[in-house]
């Protein structure tokens, strides 16, 4: 009796044993598993950072394409003033001249 039980007790002893590997591959597994996930999830995140850098700049490249062209604009309009104003002195000039032209 003492035999078997002892075969018994070896044959739990070898199952336990075999399920304590089972679960250990298992853990294993899903610790790799877990490890891949977390690697992918900080690639991700490093991509949506370099995006979110590259729309930043694209952002600022915008901003300050804007105000080169409000300066361009505000020069342009300067510039149109002054020749307005030089025109206006020259027709002035010329309807001297031709003033004192008729009076000759």
């Amino acid at each position: 009796l003492e035999a078997a039980i002892a075969k018994e007790e070896e044959s739990c002893v070898q199952s336990l044993r075999a399920e304590l590997q089972e679960a250990r591959l298992v853990m294993l597994a899903a610790g790799s598993k877990m490890q891949e996930q977390s690697m992918t999830e900080v690639v991700s995140a490093q991509k949506s950072d370099l995006a979110l850098a590259a729309f930043k700049k694209r952002c600022a490249d915008l901003l300050q394409g804007r105000q080169e062209l409000k300066l361009a604009e505000q020069q342009a309009t300067e510039e149109a003033s002054q020749a307005k104003k030089e025109a206006s002195e020259a027709m002035k000039e010329a309807s001297e001249s031709k003033a004192r032209l008729e009076r000759m």
